[in-house]
């Protein structure tokens, strides 16, 4: 079934590259790489703390890029519960002051993520 190692980011110890999860759209990994200094060798994180430590030193770009980041790994967990409950995405999503409608849902999910959440629907 599914799992949550999407929300993780792995800095094994004696690598000089970090583990990103391959769901995340292309835009946030390379956000990601450009940050991956903030994650130290042999820690693991899950992606909405280090975007608190982005945001915490970043500028303003930075701080809604890291917004971004948390907003996707949240409609990620959120997406998964509708795929497991109910056999379906999420017609909408509310995060912060914002409600997300179906298709833009979709769109910050990205490619890769939505194939994993139909994986499973598709195989039965």
């Amino acid at each position: 079934m599914y799992q949550t190692n999407y929300t993780r980011i792995h800095h094994p110890i004696g690598s000089d590259t970090c583990l990103i999860p391959d769901l995340l759209p292309a835009r946030l990994q390379e956000f990601i790489m450009a940050h991956i200094d903030l994650v130290l060798a042999g820690e693991s994180l899950r992606l909405d703390e280090l975007a608190d430590r982005i945001k915490q030193i970043g500028n303003n770009k930075d701080a809604a890029y890291a917004c971004r980041l948390k907003l996707w790994m949240e409609l990620m967990l959120f997406a998964e519960d509708c795929v497991v409950n109910f056999d379906a995405l999420p017609m909408e999503f509310e995060y912060g002051n914002a409600v997300y409608d179906h298709t833009t849902c979709l769109s910050i999910l990205g490619e890769a993520a939505l194939s994993y959440l139909l994986s499973d629907q598709e195989a039965a």
